[in-house]
């Protein structure tokens, strides 16, 4: 480290050590103060709410320090006269730049470890945890710190003042749960629509869990999942934490291009951008067009020509326009900003036609892969409860189920039961498909006016490995009288058939 350097650093330090005293006290009064606290409120001390309770915390706040420090750490961008004076150091824009990311880093993790040091020995005098295992987490815990404070620091980097800033960062934390609920509404109700089934499991669960979606979208849960399953589960659920360390392994990925971003956007900065408003494309026209979308795909969860898919509708277009003048500092309307609006809308139908004509590209399905196949459960009732059927379908005989189940589908289809203003449900048959390795369970459930034909109830219990009947005729101190029988015991089915049958 040269003399100028060396001058530097003393200098961030002295001039930001109020900061430094305020960060401090302010991640105490976050982490280990609802500690102590709750140590001399309880008379009754419960160890296992205390690691949930530092686990939890721990990880808050360092996502907080990660967001908060770039927008301090890069300030003098926003002031015309800092900006001139510390672009004019003698030292190279390149060099520059990784000193006071690495300072603003320090500068963050100082306070923080300091209040993981105090909550580590919190948990060592009052919990009988194993400790070794949050020394681990608190060090893993630079990795998420690393990747978030990259990020938010090519936001800092790439806005021109700190009212920019400071709504860029809450973007972009925002967005990715706003897309994410955007996507699991519109998925799960479109799926619904197509589906002839009146009722499904989360469809987005069976193409990803919606976790490792959420994973996939919002750093924060990736690795704190990943983290999780790490130290505390040793991988016990292993499909989940593979994927969740892929979806961190991309952020990780992302973390450096946001790095190599920032760097470039420092050298390349102008001074006279200071005190302007932003104009970078990964800022306000990126985050305006994602949250646009992201709403959009919301409306497609209602009716396409009711009232308030209109209101809706003219609401997002306000926050539309709204976000653009923001954006501009201005209050006049262009052309631009309906034209804009309107190809977002254009181009968001257009994916939802296409999404509805090809079945969600070939994954809306009424039924899984039969590859996949464990058993299927299926039960068949009254609506409404009284007797019914539960069976169980081992896999070798799935194949003749299926082929049942078509032909079930297309006079189900041609009834339309799968309006969920079906006027006279009388009957549900709810199957429910276990996959392999217990991952994924997809469940289908159809309403019918019609009872089913007693020989087809019959194929479904010879099919069966087990069969257990409900009949109502029957009450004991339980309730209706619940008792297993044979696939072959056809008096049994005939008898509870008759009773269904009677009973509407």
């Amino acid at each position: 480290m040269n003399r100028n350097t060396k001058s530097y650093v003393q200098y961030f330090f002295k001039s930001n050590r109020r900061l430094l005293i305020l960060m401090c006290v302010g991640l105490f009064i976050i982490m280990p103060f609802p500690l102590i606290n709750n140590l001399f409120s309880y008379s009754m001390f419960d160890s296992s709410s205390m690691q949930a309770t530092v686990f939890i915390l721990s990880l808050i706040s360092t996502f907080l320090v990660a967001g908060i420090m770039p927008m301090f750490t890069w300030r003098f961008l926003y002031k015309k006269t800092s900006c001139n004076m510390y672009l004019s150091l003698p030292i190279t824009r390149k060099k520059f730049f990784v000193v006071q990311y690495l300072l603003g880093a320090v500068f963050g993790l100082i306070p923080l470890y300091l209040n993981f040091v105090i909550e580590f020995l919190l948990l060592g005098a009052f919990s009988y945890s194993r400790l070794f295992n949050f020394v681990i987490y608190f060090i893993l815990l630079l990795i998420p710190f690393f990747v978030t404070y990259t990020i938010f620091t090519l936001v800092a980097v790439k806005c021109n003042n700190f009212a920019d800033a400071v709504v860029m960062s809450g973007a972009y934390l925002i967005l990715p749960f706003v897309l994410y609920l955007a996507i699991i509404l519109f998925i799960d109700y479109q799926a619904s629509d197509l589906l002839i089934a009146n009722s499904a499991t989360s469809f987005v669960d069976e193409i990803m869990p919606g976790e490792t979606l959420l994973s996939a979208l919002s750093f924060p849960v990736s690795l704190t999942v990943s983290l999780a399953w790490f130290i505390f589960d040793r991988f016990e659920m292993v499909f989940e934490s593979v994927v969740n360390l892929i979806t961190t392994g991309v952020w990780c990925l992302l973390g450096i291009v946001a790095f190599y971003i920032s760097m470039r956007g420092f050298i390349l900065r102008k001074e006279e951008e200071a005190q302007h408003r932003t104009t970078s494309y990964l800022m306000y026209p990126f985050v305006v067009t994602v949250l646009s979308v992201a709403l959009i795909l919301m409306l497609f969860n209602t009716n396409l020509f009711s009232a308030s898919m209109f209101i809706m509708g003219t609401i997002i277009f306000a926050l539309y326009i709204i976000m653009r003048l923001f954006a501009r500092r201005s209050l006049k309307i262009k052309i631009t900003d309906i034209g804009g609006f309107m190809g977002i809308t254009a181009a968001t139908l257009a994916f939802v036609l296409i999404f509805q004509s090809t079945h969600g590209f070939g994954l809306v399905k009424e039924y899984p892969d039969t590859d996949d196949f464990r058993f299927v459960n299926i039960y068949y009732s009254a609506y409404g409860g009284g007797n019914s059927f539960e069976m169980k379908i081992p896999e070798e005989n799935i194949e003749e189920f299926l082929d049942w189940l078509d032909g079930y589908l297309e006079e189900a289809e041609k009834k339309d039961t799968h309006s969920i203003d079906y006027p006279d449900i009388r009957y549900s048959m709810m199957i429910d498909y276990q996959l392999d390795r217990n991952i994924v369970e997809s469940t289908r459930e159809y309403w019918d006016s019609t009872m089913l034909d007693y020989s087809d109830l019959k194929k479904l219990a010879h099919w069966s490995s087990s069969v257990r009947l409900t009949d109502c005729s029957i009450i004991d101190e339980d309730g209706c009288a619940i008792k297993e029988v044979y696939n072959n015991d056809e008096a049994a089915l005939k008898q509870n058939y008759e009773a269904m049958k009677s009973a509407q």
